[in-house]
Parts: structure tokens; C-alpha cells; sequence
């Protein structure tokens, strides 16, 4: 890309992306459902007994998290949980629509611009689901009652040390694997 190029590119880029991010309820239920479904296929059970669920939520941005232990049954008869949220748009779809826009903003062709849009999919939907894992890791290493797993000191603080810092990671993510993938000619290609 030619640096006469550049501010038109930069210009597309901010079109793109705010085209992406507004609040169109269709997009983000569109995703919020492709979120959970991967989500439940990489996360079913824990340790056993332990189950992860996630389920919906009048905002197309919320999944709510629940995540307990069958075996331990409250009063009820229902099995014990801790609830939390995740917001889907901000941990998935706005990496994901940066990498679009700066994908599509780009001079390549159709053919390696769509390459390029399923490889940056992937890679960023895996370090989503990393951070999820993460997430899920967090949350009952602080309900301890659900007696899932017995950390350790260290093991805890690597947990929430990830746990508090992997939010900040997203966007250089996605630039990062704009720029791994849509241009080869800094590879030297």
C-alpha cells in the first residue's frame, strides 16, 4: 500500500468499522448465538461433575455464565451454580469487526480478501474461546464452594492475572492478525 493510499484506507476502515459496530440487534444475536455455540462445544463439563451453561439474554450483547457442580445438590434438589456475564460484543464481535474492516479496507483481491476474512475468523474466534476459558477458570476458582477444582496461591493469581488482563489484548489481536494476513508484502511476498 502505497503511503497516497493511506488516508483513504484509514478513511474505509472507520466507515466499515462503524458500519459494523452499530447497534444492529440482527448482527449481534448473530453472533451472541454463534458465540454460545462454539462456546458449548469447547466447554460442556469440568472435572466430571461440573457443567458450564450459557444461556441468553434480552440484550442480543449478554450471555449470561453459569457454572456448577451436579454433585453437590442445594435444598431444592438443583444443583449448586455461580452466575456471571459475559459480553459477547465486547470480548468477540468488536475484534472481530475491526479485522473485517481492515481486511475488506484493504487492495487485495476478492479471492484473498475472503482467505484472509476466514483465517482472522478463526484465529480470533480461538483466542475468544481462550479467553472464555480463561473466564470459566476464574469463576470457580473464587466460588470455591462449588468444589470443582482446588487451586493453588500462584495457580489463582495466574488466573486472575490473565483473567484482568486479557480484556486489553483484543484489538492488537485483530491488527495483528490483519497484518499476518492481508499483507503479504510486509512478509516480504
Amino acid at each position: 500500500m502505497k503511503n497516497k493510499k493511506l488516508p483513504w484506507f484509514l478513511v474505509k476502515v472507520m466507515l466499515l468499522y462503524v458500519l459494523l459496530t452499530l447497534p444492529v440487534s440482527f448482527l449481534e444475536s448473530a453472533y451472541r448465538n454463534f458465540y454460545m455455540g462454539i462456546s458449548r462445544a469447547f466447554f460442556k463439563e469440568i472435572h466430571g461433575t461440573g457443567f458450564v451453561r450459557f444461556l441468553t439474554d434480552k440484550n442480543p450483547s449478554i450471555t449470561h455464565l453459569q457454572v456448577g457442580n451436579t454433585a453437590i445438590r442445594q435444598s431444592d434438589g438443583t444443583g449448586r451454580a455461580a452466575l456471571t456475564d459475559v459480553n459477547t460484543r465486547i470480548r468477540g464481535y468488536l475484534p472481530t469487526a475491526l479485522l473485517f474492516s481492515l481486511i475488506l479496507a484493504g487492495s487485495l483481491t476478492w479471492k484473498r480478501k475472503l482467505t484472509d476474512l476466514l483465517l482472522g475468523f478463526t484465529v480470533i474466534t480461538l483466542f475468544v474461546m481462550f479467553k472464555q476459558w480463561i473466564h470459566i477458570l476464574y469463576v470457580y476458582s473464587v466460588n470455591s464452594y462449588l468444589n470443582l477444582y482446588s487451586f493453588g496461591s500462584y495457580q489463582k493469581k495466574v488466573i486472575e492475572f490473565g483473567y484482568e488482563n486479557f480484556n486489553h489484548y483484543r484489538r492488537a489481536i485483530a491488527f495483528c492478525c490483519f497484518v499476518d494476513l492481508a499483507h503479504p508484502h510486509i512478509k516480504g511476498k
